[in-house]
């Protein structure tokens, strides 16, 4: 909220960006290019009322969207996503949890992809360093073997937890 002139790209907007725009944090419009562009919209009865009269918003279909091509000519991209569990390589699964799939990866791999490739942009996957019961790590030496690996660790940059950052570019697996 403290941050200005933020332009947001996304699959999907919810409740938290009433008190984003409010903030003041959202551009305004500018050169006829709405500031926020998403495929669809998920919230609360008041938030499908703040949203529907709103000339800040254009919703655009998934293949616009995800495009890679498109996320990566948008410059400075901060693709901010989330995951089960990181492994010590720098792996994310974000889809299996004790060997159960609970999810899929939608576009997190396009949005990660889009951010690595955009001129100043940065793929971030953000997770809570451990389980609701604060009882599992959920960076992991390895994944189990049942587990998928949804994003490589060549597709991130950053692995941010209420811990910290760990800058993953560049390194290598010893």
């Amino acid at each position: 909220k403290d941050r200005k002139n933020l332009k947001l790209h996304g699959g999907m907007i919810c409740d938290p960006l009433m008190d984003l725009i409010s903030s003041g944090a959202v551009a305004s419009d500018s050169n006829k290019k709405k500031p926020i562009t998403t495929g669809v919209a998920v919230g609360s009865t008041k938030f499908y009322k703040y949203i529907s009269n709103r000339d800040d918003i254009e919703f655009k279909t998934v293949t616009h969207t995800h495009d890679i091509d498109i996320l990566s000519s948008i410059d400075n991209l901060v693709a901010i996503n989330s995951a089960i569990e990181i492994d010590l390589l720098g792996q994310a699964n974000a889809e299996m949890i004790k060997g159960k799939q609970v999810s899929g990866g939608g576009g997190l791999v396009d949005f990660l992809r889009g951010g690595r490739r955009s001129k100043g942009g940065k793929a971030i996957v953000a997770l809570v360093s451990t389980t609701s019961d604060k009882k599992t790590s959920r960076i992991v030496n390895n994944f189990d073997n049942s587990t998928i690996t949804t994003v490589p660790r060549a597709d991130i940059d950053y692995v941010i937890t209420e811990n910290g950052i760990a800058d993953l570019r560049g390194k290598s697996s010893k």
